[in-house]
């Protein structure tokens, strides 16, 4: 039986565990991005401090949602309007269960109900096939993306 996964919005009190998966997910998961080259690790997490993550929810943009399983927080995704979907990791402990994904529907839908027609993304080279996989078209050549490169991608929803 699949565990229930739900998504919503992050709240103060998620700060902690969002800066976690952030920098988790940046550490372990994204070595086709930064080849485990710590000065590249720090600089991507810099901003992803609790207390920056804090901000967000707070003040935002992002708008920031988290995906939990039982009372475990298992991936973190933000969108900023009018169309981009602007963050999206997941706890290391939770790849390919199905938490990004629905993360990333639900990011969808929101942005669709604020009048998106086309959403944009820049995705990680360790992100690439997960987003193509769901529908996410390359828009354009490498760009800068925090500290590594990132492809700008497009969908229409």
């Amino acid at each position: 039986m699949e565990a229930t996964i739900i998504i919503r919005e992050a709240v103060a009190r998620d700060a902690a565990a969002c800066s976690e998966i952030f920098c988790g997910s940046i550490r372990q998961l994204c070595l086709l991005d930064h080849h485990g080259d710590e000065a590249l690790i720090a600089g991507w997490c810099k901003n992803k401090t609790p207390e920056s993550v804090l901000q967000w929810i707070e003040q935002g943009p992002p708008k920031l949602f988290v995906a939990q399983v039982g009372t475990a927080i298992t991936a973190v995704g933000g969108i900023t309007l009018p169309n981009e979907v602007s963050l999206n990791y997941v706890s290391p402990k939770f790849t390919r269960q199905g938490v990004s994904r629905a993360l990333l529907r639900h990011m969808e839908q929101a942005l669709k109900s604020h009048g998106c027609e086309i959403a944009t993304l820049t995705s990680t080279k360790t992100a690439l096939d997960f987003y193509q996989a769901l529908g996410w078209e390359i828009a354009g050549e490498l760009e800068a993306c925090y500290t590594v490169e990132g492809f700008p991608m497009s969908k229409v929803l």
